[in-house]
C-alpha cells in the first residue's frame, strides 16, 4: 500500500455521539426557551427531518420550528443554535488512538487523504478543530467534487491528486455502501471501521459483500498496513 484514504465523521470522529448530545442540548434549550413539546416528540421530529434533508442541513432547526409550531420563534431558535454548537465545540474530539496512528503511519511515508461527505467549510472546522489537518495531504469533501460518495468521482480525485492507482491505496470508513462498496468497485482494498457502525445511519450489510478487512479500534490498521 502507498496511502491510505479515510472517511471523515464515525470513522476518525465519533460524529453520531456529538450529533445526538448536541441535539439532546438544543432540544433542551428549545424548551427552556418556551416550547411546549416532549423530548420524545422533539426527537421524532428531529430525526424524521434529518433523514429527510441530511444531518448537515443549515436550516434543521428552522424546519422543526415550523413544523411544531407553525413559525419560527427567533428567541427559541436562538437558544437552540447557541446550545447546539456549544455542545458541539465542547466534546468534538478524534476516537481514541486516532492521533497516534496518524503518527505511525506518516512515519510509514504512507499518503494519507480524507474524501467525505460532509460540507466543505464544516468538514473543514472540525479537521482544524481537533487539529487533524496537519497529517493529510489530500483533502476532498462534498463542495470539491460536487458528488456524494460512492460515486467514483469522489475517490478519483484524491487518487489522482496523491498520484496513486485504486489498488495501490486502501479504503477506511464506517459505511457499507458509500465507502465500501464505492471504494471496491473501483479497486481499492477496504477496511470496514466497525467501531463507528451504526445500523442505518451508516448503511446497511450489503449481501454477499465483505470489505477486505475489519477493525474494532483504529490502532488495529497498524497491524493490516
Amino acid at each position: 500500500m502507498k496511502a491510505v484514504i479515510f472517511d471523515l465523521d464515525n470513522t476518525l470522529v465519533d460524529f453520531s455521539k456529538l450529533r445526538e448530545m448536541s441535539r439532546k442540548a438544543a432540544m433542551d434549550a428549545m424548551r427552556d426557551a418556551g416550547l411546549k413539546i416532549s423530548i420524545k416528540k422533539a426527537d421524532q421530529i428531529l430525526t424524521r427531518l434529518e433523514m429527510k434533508y441530511g444531518t448537515e442541513y443549515g436550516e434543521l432547526f428552522q424546519l422543526f420550528l415550523k413544523e411544531v409550531m407553525g413559525k419560527i420563534d427567533w428567541k427559541i431558535l436562538a437558544n437552540a443554535i447557541n446550545a447546539y454548537r456549544k455542545m458541539r465545540s465542547s466534546f468534538l474530539e478524534p476516537y481514541p488512538g486516532v492521533v497516534s496512528t496518524l503518527i505511525k503511519l506518516k512515519q510509514m511515508n504512507l499518503k494519507l487523504a480524507i474524501v467525505s461527505d460532509a460540507p466543505r467549510l464544516r468538514g473543514w472546522l472540525r479537521l482544524a478543530a481537533m487539529n487533524l489537518e496537519p497529517f493529510f495531504d489530500v483533502v476532498v469533501f462534498h463542495d470539491d467534487t460536487g458528488v456524494l460518495k460512492p460515486n467514483k468521482k469522489t475517490f478519483m480525485k484524491a487518487l489522482n491528486k496523491m498520484k496513486v492507482k485504486p489498488e495501490e491505496c486502501l479504503m477506511v470508513g464506517d459505511h457499507y455502501q458509500r465507502d465500501m462498496v464505492g471504494a471496491k468497485k473501483i479497486g481499492m482494498k477496504t477496511c470496514h471501521a466497525r467501531y463507528g457502525y451504526i445500523p442505518g445511519w451508516s448503511g446497511n450489510v450489503v449481501k454477499n459483500f465483505k470489505p477486505d478487512y475489519v477493525i474494532d479500534s483504529i490502532e488495529e490498521l497498524l497491524e493490516i498496513l
